[in-house]
């Protein structure tokens, strides 16, 4: 008896693949179908606060050095003095008042931080700055004492981690050369972007891009580590995820979690599928060749 050929498993890889795709189609096709009701308009009517939001990787860009905020100590600060230290830089944009995944996604990353060896102050450095120039820098000192109290070592770390409040050209310009760009609705005084981490080394260019609300803290470490030596890496996988929410006025409110719900039940259901058809197909296979030899 002939042995059996071992079996690629890269038809599984690309069933997983085309789950993503069709995932992220279903959640942008159930988020399209919200708004378009909530605003009156038809089912593909996306409205313009949200059509706009994305990220543009920058890669090997640099970032606006010479751009001056606040930190939470209401001290005036040069970017390039942050970036002086000779460490890399996780930077990340949102603001205080955001209502719904802003605090999300800064909590994943405190609980990646929570399990990483690598820690800010020591080997790299967090920028937060608000998107809102009303914000004021003792808010942002209050965001900055809530996220620190739940690590064991935060007061230790607390130097390695500023959060930055600025004028609107100011936080417009980083943005921008960050390749983030984002809305704001004075309505309802909230802004629409997506949750990123944006990762930039020592010399203040853009290196890597992390995507969504919560981070593996290996993932983390590796894009830390890949931004001090110098070195870019192209993302994975671009999952946007927009930080926004209706307001009451409107009776309804289309939240990131809804979307994510919607693409993983999509993932999930099409992902397994896939595998499941691939497995039973390929149970088959040798049964027949056995037969045959």
């Amino acid at each position: 008896m002939r042995a059996l050929p071992v079996r690629s498993p890269r038809p599984v890889a690309l069933a997983c693949a085309l789950g993503v795709l069709l995932a992220a189609s279903w959640a942008h096709a159930g988020l399209s179908h919200e708004f378009g009701e909530t605003y009156g308009g038809s089912a593909d009517d996306v409205p313009p606060e949200i059509e706009d939001v994305d990220v543009v990787e920058r890669l090997g860009d640099e970032l606006p050095l010479d751009l001056s905020f606040h930190d939470e100590d209401g001290e005036e600060v040069g970017l390039r003095e942050l970036f002086e230290v000779g460490m890399p830089v996780i930077l990340t944009f949102n603001y205080s008042n955001c209502p719904q995944l802003c605090g999300v996604q800064i909590g994943g990353l405190v609980d990646a931080l929570r399990e990483m060896s690598l820690r800010p102050g020591q080997q790299f450095r967090i920028i937060t700055l608000s998107l809102d120039p009303e914000e004021t820098p003792e808010v942002a000192a209050e965001s900055k004492e809530h996220y620190l109290s739940r690590l064991d070592d935060g007061d230790e770390i607390a130097a390695g981690w500023s959060f930055l409040t600025g004028s609107p050209s100011s936080i417009e310009a980083l943005a921008e050369a960050a390749g983030i760009e984002y809305n704001y609705d004075p309505d309802i005084n909230e802004y629409f972007h997506a949750p990123v981490l944006v990762h930039a080394s020592p010399s203040g260019t853009v290196s890597s891009y992390q995507y969504g609300v919560r981070y593996e803290p290996e993932d983390v470490s590796e894009a830390v580590t890949t931004a001090a030596l110098g070195d870019t890496r192209e993302s994975a996988q671009q999952f946007i995820l927009s930080c926004f929410a209706m307001g009451p006025r409107e009776g309804h409110a289309m939240t990131a979690f809804q979307i994510m719900r919607i693409g993983g039940i999509g993932f999930v259901v099409l992902a397994g599928g896939f595998a499941t058809m691939y497995a039973i197909r390929q149970s088959r296979k040798p049964r027949a060749e056995h037969l045959q030899s």
